[in-house]
């Protein structure tokens, strides 16, 4: 036994390291096999990503500066509303909206014209029974969204500075659609430097004056139109401006002067206004001018005949005036002849109309407003003010001619919320013709203006 004891030993030995051997071999072949399969596993996930980046849609190239973004199937908000290459501040393009609904309950004591009830104006009281539209009307009671807005407007760089445009409409119905709830366009315009087109307040207007009311028309007696103009602004710059304008025409022919049956107007040239206004700490002064060609034509008789043009001409003068705290003294007086389509009553009055011996003449009219805008506190506020109308009839005008408008109102407002406004107004309002004939209406508003 002790002769076989080293060979045991070193078989033993042998045995031992073939044991080892195969050990360190297995465990190198399950490192290998772990590592294919990670390998494997990664390029899987590879696959995996790139087919669901096959089908998912591509993504659209970022459009070029001033070009419209590509055609996606889904609304594209102001498309073309893009910088143009190279203009400073490209970044800045911008839309925004805006608008307000507004309910207003209405009470009249009296009658006004049917078509005219979501607003009071002197010359819609009936005065000429029955021939007055709203005679024997009243204490009629009207509920009307119609003062309720809504507009765009738009800002886009340019190579030669930023082009402005605007778009807004209400839902006051005029001419054909008196008296409908529908679309109303209020302002369409765009501008580009000194130079704007389109419709928007003609330079003739105060539009800082109107005081803070809820009757849709207000004071009668101030300047209210929105024009088709071309306009250009040469000076504007340390509180100072200076604008002059081209203005679409529009004469108010009274027909039933004498002589003037069957006549109509006629509109051979624009209206040349012009603007200067002065902005300081103490608020604001505004004068404005006006220069008119007033034509007139019987366009049922061959020769056209009678015929002609008259000159026209008017004067605006206005101011708000800080007092104390948010207070301010509202005031405006105009004056001219030929100029009652740029008063804010325009139904009352005419531009040419005849004398005794039925030669046209061009009818003079003046109309004044002065109001007081107060501040309680941050919440509560009123309007208070006086404004009127009067137009020196010709001689040629018949008894039932609009001579005298008064109107007169008063507020309590309230604003519960940022952006919503709500209050309680009366109003008055009377209407004398020539003849003396006299009418008036009470009114009592409640109101309610939620904006955005």
């Amino acid at each position: 036994m002790k002769k076989l004891a080293p060979g045991a030993a070193l078989a033993l030995a042998l045995l031992g390291a073939a044991e080892a051997h195969a050990d360190e071999d297995l465990s190198a072949q399950i490192e290998a096999a772990n590592k294919a399969i990670r390998s494997l596993e990664g390029r899987i996930q590879t696959l995996e990503a790139e087919k669901a980046k096959a089908a998912a849609p591509a993504a659209p190239p970022p459009p070029a500066a001033g070009t419209a973004p590509a055609e996606l199937g889904a609304v594209v908000v102001a498309p073309k509303a893009l910088p143009q290459a190279g203009a400073p501040d490209a970044g800045k393009a911008r839309l925004e909206i805006y608008g307000f609904a507004q309910l207003d309950i209405i009470q009249d004591v009296k009658g006004v014209d049917p078509d005219w009830t979501g607003t009071l104006r002197s010359s819609k009281i009936p005065v000429a029974c029955p021939a007055d539209p709203g005679c024997g009307k009243i204490g009629e009671t009207t509920f009307s969204i119609r003062g309720s807005r809504l507009g765009v407007k738009g800002f886009i760089p340019t190579a030669v500075g930023e082009l402005k445009t605007q778009f807004e409409f209400d839902l006051f119905g005029l001419g054909r659609d008196a008296g409908k709830t529908t679309f109303h366009l209020a302002k369409a315009w765009a501008e580009l430097g000194p130079v704007l087109v389109g419709q928007i307040y003609t330079l003739f207007m105060d539009v800082d004056v109107f005081p803070n009311t809820f009757n849709y028309w207000g004071p009668i007696g101030m300047t209210y139109l929105g024009n088709p103009q071309l306009r250009v602004t040469p000076f504007n710059r340390g509180g100072i401006k200076l604008a002059v304008a081209l203005e679409e025409p529009a004469t108010r022919v009274d027909s039933s002067s004498k002589g003037f049956a069957g006549v109509s107007e006629m509109n051979r040239f624009p209206d040349l206004t012009v603007q200067f206004r002065l902005e300081r700490d103490w608020g604001h002064l505004q004068a404005a001018g006006m220069l008119r060609l007033l034509g007139y034509h019987a366009p049922g008789v061959a020769t056209g005949s009678p015929s002609g043009t008259l000159p026209g001409s008017g004067a605006s003068v206005g101011a708000g005036i800080k007092t104390v705290g948010k207070d301010q003294i509202l005031v405006q007086l105009n004056g001219g002849v030929g100029i009652s389509n740029y008063i804010n009553d325009f139904d009352c009055c005419s531009d040419v109309a005849t004398d005794a011996a039925g030669r046209a003449r061009a009818v003079p009219l003046v109309g004044w407003m002065l109001y007081y805008d107060h501040a309680w506190s941050d919440r509560w506020g009123s309007a208070v003010g006086w404004s009127g109308i009067y137009q020196s009839s010709t001689s040629g005008q018949g008894p039932s001619t609009f001579k005298l408008g008064q109107y007169a109102s008063a507020n309590l407002l309230f604003y519960p919320a940022k952006n919503v406004k709500t209050g309680f107004e009366v109003i008055y309002a009377s209407r004398e013709n020539q003849s003396h004939a006299y009418a008036d209406d009470t009114r009592f508003q409640l109101s309610a203006k939620c904006g955005f």
